[in-house]
């Protein structure tokens, strides 16, 4: 494992190759956590895809079954190859130059604004005490991960699903496809608070 997170900590996108006779096994859980934990770009390969009895669905359910053990890995791309006959090899690059892409991502501030204005002409932030709780502007600051600061009136209030909401709409609106986003939400006085 040490090696793993040395592998990562040197690396941009991560490729974890999973075994499909196997499935998803808890050191993979494992390593998906500590690459997105780290901002890096992350792309589920499934490998001996061609040992498997296949129907028509087969690849679908794989597929769902995969993001259900891997659920905080929704927004990462999967690719069933096998690596003995070739079988879909070519499309690992071809994914990497799309994640690398969405980690080096930058959106601008008026169209970031406006999906803000958005998210929150549909769902209001609440805070725990059940006011309501504005939210002013974002900005992005950084990309590697792509990285936003929200400024509300009370972070310390916005409760977790309102945060997981926010970046479901940042990634509804703006994709980052493979990469985790992080926001971090501060008071006007630029106090710097929890991330998302």
């Amino acid at each position: 494992m040490a090696a793993a997170v040395r592998s990562i900590e040197r690396c941009d996108i991560a490729l974890l190759v999973m075994d499909a006779t196997e499935g998803v096994v808890e050191q993979d859980l494992k390593i998906a956590g500590l690459v997105l934990e780290r901002g890096k770009g992350l792309i589920l390969v499934v490998n001996k895809w061609d040992l498997l009895d296949k129907e028509s669905h087969t690849l679908d359910h794989m597929k769902e079954e995969i993001y259900h053990q891997l659920e905080f890995a929704r927004f990462c791309p999967i690719i069933f190859v096998s690596a003995q006959s070739g079988q879909r090899v070519p499309q690992i690059l071809e994914t990497a130059l799309r994640v690398e892409a969405s980690t080096k991502k930058r959106i601008q501030t008026a169209d970031l604004n406006q999906v803000l204005q958005l998210a929150t002409s549909r769902h209001q932030p609440a805070s725990r005490a059940g006011s309501s709780n504005k939210l002013f502007y974002a900005a992005q600051v950084t990309v590697q991960p792509p990285t936003f600061i929200v400024h509300c009136a009370n972070p310390k209030k916005i409760d977790e699903s309102y945060r997981r909401f926010l970046v479901n709409q940042f990634r509804h609106y703006f994709g980052f496809e493979g990469t985790p986003i992080r926001i971090f939400w501060r008071a006007r006085n630029n106090k710097k608070e929890k991330t998302a």
